[in-house]
């Protein structure tokens, strides 16, 4: 229920909030191992500013490979040197309103 007060008096309505659930998708991600370099990019349904972190392995726990803001269309893009990912080819990102995709494959080039 809704209640509004003015100069004009008092309205009362009743409304229905339907909160619409975090989507992360498109996420392509590489290591370049010739420039020990990550390019992690993807879209969501995210306000602008909203953080997003990219994390190394299958799950949340790993290394914080890097973060950054989702822009005014939903797209981040993370670019970073290092860490080196060893035998682990997936990357795990989470947003700082909760929204998570877990071990998204890694593509490694020279």
């Amino acid at each position: 229920e809704l209640t509004v007060t003015n100069t004009a008096g008092i309205s009362t309505d009743q409304i229905v909030l339907r909160p619409q659930a975090e989507t992360i998708s498109g996420i392509t991600a590489r290591y370049r191992t010739g420039r020990n370099e990550w390019r992690v990019d993807g879209t969501s349904n995210l306000i602008a500013g909203q953080r997003v972190a990219v994390v190394l392995g299958n799950n949340l726990n790993g290394r914080v490979i890097g973060t950054t803001n989702v822009d005014a269309t939903g797209a981040f893009s993370v670019r970073v040197t290092g860490p080196v990912p060893g035998n682990l080819r997936t990357v795990s990102i989470v947003t700082a309103t909760g929204a998570r995709i877990l071990a998204a494959a890694v593509t490694v080039t020279n």
